[in-house]
């Protein structure tokens, strides 16, 4: 085996071991992409994640300024799957995911 097949194959098991599906954990189908559970390689939230969870928290906190604290709590589940689709879909800008999901909220509620 070369050096470079060496390499490549620890790639390949790093890579597969940051996603690891909730249904792999309880035997469950495939979850939705809100129950994903990202790991980096050393079991940490990925930058992902962080992407993510960090534009919902300014989401909430923006919304629950605007209108209120409690309706953003209950509407926090609906605009983090909103997010997460938009974040698989190719939106990785932190700033653009806060924009998208405000105006979705808007939209929907307002």
């Amino acid at each position: 085996m070369k050096k470079t097949d060496s390499l490549e194959s620890g790639f390949v098991r790093l890579q597969a071991a940051r996603h690891v599906p909730v249904a792999d954990l309880t035997g469950e189908q495939e979850p939705s992409l809100g129950s994903r559970v990202d790991r980096d390689a050393i079991g940490g939230l990925s930058g992902m994640d962080h992407v993510v969870e960090t534009a919902v928290a300014r989401i909430v906190d923006t919304y629950g300024m605007l209108y209120s604290a409690a309706e953003a709590e209950r509407r926090r589940d609906e605009v983090t799957k909103y997010v997460d689709r938009l974040f698989w879909s190719g939106q990785d800008d932190g700033n653009r995911l806060v924009v998208e999901g405000l105006a979705y909220l808007r939209q929907r509620y307002h």
